[in-house]
């Protein structure tokens, strides 16, 4: 009589809530047990037998029937008759019978060994499945509900009850993604063989800013206005350089939109981080100055790379003062900027520059052209926000407007091809 379904209930639990045949977790099911014999019982020949329509599993060993005299023989595969007919009555020496094995009549260590080897085996054929769904959407950007969040791993509600997993350098710093919440998430890479969840999402990835970017700003879309570079520090600061394919339209005072609520949108779609928009230009000596905007720059120096593996150098010269506020919080300035540039940068002060210069014969650079930002102020539209100093009624804080220069073109002379926008207050490099 097969034995009672705890093994059958196993299964349909694991088919229903993994999208995986019967047929399939049975196979795996069946290779978790033979895999626990060999280790447990290694000399016992096992049979399984499993009926989904009858709702019946069994477990069986498999002996040969031997006489009942005989004193010395291998119990692993043999048997005596008397005992044999104790489960087989039709038993005679010389056949083949099965004995059919309770599974809760497995000791605690064998029955932890199987579920071990069955949560692998199941686990293969969950990764093989999402593998062949998800191998295509490698590089894209998907829109989740976060399902869990705990020990620094969040993992990510996917299509048909499967998870993606966001970790480690993957989740931007102080941003608490909330269980229930919808976020986008890049898919960083799918792992065919991954012993865990196989999709691999990212929010520190720079593609979720361009995506929210894309989001936002129809002109991004449709390709009047072309993101030429980006780097991002993960919630801290994100640095762009854009440029406009029409003479007519500003590429950073469309961005950022009328009174910022364009740049505004997109930092909350990506964790509240600083943004600033900077213009590109293709002569590197201008987009120095460009990227590095507000802070003057006394001079700098180009210094081109060894070998075709290395980056150029590139030595920025600021006044003391100015030395936190370039290199930013923990770096993440310098960083941005190193990436925009694509070079290795060093941040140091005019009395070093000059000690170069006399030691090593180094020419620095003295700029001459000036970066002009777009100004972003308050202006208009007040809103009531804090309470005055003196109590009483709350003093309203006007709303923020961005005023662009008076004509926008690439003219040089005129100083007009630069505008830079901080996504918090303006300007301030952190």
């Amino acid at each position: 009589m097969p034995q009672e379904n705890t093994l059958i209930k196993l299964v349909k639990e694991i088919a229903d809530s993994k999208k995986i045949s019967f047929n399939s977790v049975v196979d795996e099911l069946k290779g978790a047990l033979k895999m626990t014999y060999d280790k447990h019982l290694p000399e016992t020949v096992v049979a399984f037998d499993f009926d989904i329509d009858n709702n019946t599993a069994a477990i069986y060993e498999i002996y040969e029937v031997i006489k009942d005299d005989v004193d010395e023989f291998d119990d692993y595969k043999q048997i005596q008759l008397a005992d044999a007919k104790k489960f087989a009555p039709n038993a005679k020496v010389g056949d083949e019978v099965k004995k059919e094995i309770k599974f809760d009549s497995f000791d605690k260590t064998f029955i932890k060994d199987f579920l071990k080897n069955f949560r692998l085996n199941t686990a293969t054929i969950v990764n093989k499945n999402m593998y062949e769904i998800w191998k295509d959407r490698k590089g894209t950007i998907i829109n989740c509900e976060v399902e869990s969040s705990a020990n620094g791993i969040v993992l990510v509600r996917l299509e048909g009850n499967m998870l993606g997993e966001v970790s480690g350098h993957e989740l931007v710093p102080k941003e608490v993604l909330q269980p229930g919440h919808f976020y986008d998430f890049y898919v960083k890479d799918v792992i065919e063989q991954s012993k865990g969840w196989p999709v691999i999402l990212s929010r520190a990835n720079v593609n979720v800013v361009i995506h929210a970017i894309k989001q936002e700003v129809v002109e991004v879309t449709d390709g009047t206005i072309k993101i030429e570079k980006i780097a991002r520090s993960a919630g801290i600061k994100t640095k762009i350089a854009v440029s406009s394919s029409t003479p007519n339209v500003n590429p950073i005072s469309t961005i950022i939109g009328a009174g910022g609520n364009r740049i505004t949108s997109i930092r909350k779609r990506i964790g509240g981080e600083k943004i600033e928009v900077v213009l590109y230009n293709e002569d590197i000596n201008k987009f120095i100055l460009n990227v590095f905007a507000p802070i003057e720059i006394n001079s700098y120096l180009i210094q081109p790379p060894k070998n075709s593996e290395e980056r150029q150098n590139i030595t920025i010269v600021v006044p003391n003062e100015a030395q936190s506020s370039t290199l930013g919080q923990s770096g993440s300035n310098a960083r941005v900027c190193s990436d925009l540039l694509n070079a290795v940068i060093e941040i140091i002060t005019p009395e070093e520059a000059a000690d170069l210069a006399r030691e090593f014969g180094y020419n620095f650079v003295k700029p001459d052209y000036i970066a002009n930002p777009i100004i972003y102020r308050p202006a208009g539209g007040a809103r009531f926000h804090g309470r005055s100093p003196q109590g009483g009624r709350r003093r309203p804080t006007p709303a923020p407007e961005v005023v662009a220069p008076s004509k926008w073109n690439d003219s040089l002379s005129k100083q007009e091809d630069y505008s830079n926008f901080g996504g918090n207050n303006g300007g301030d490099n952190e």
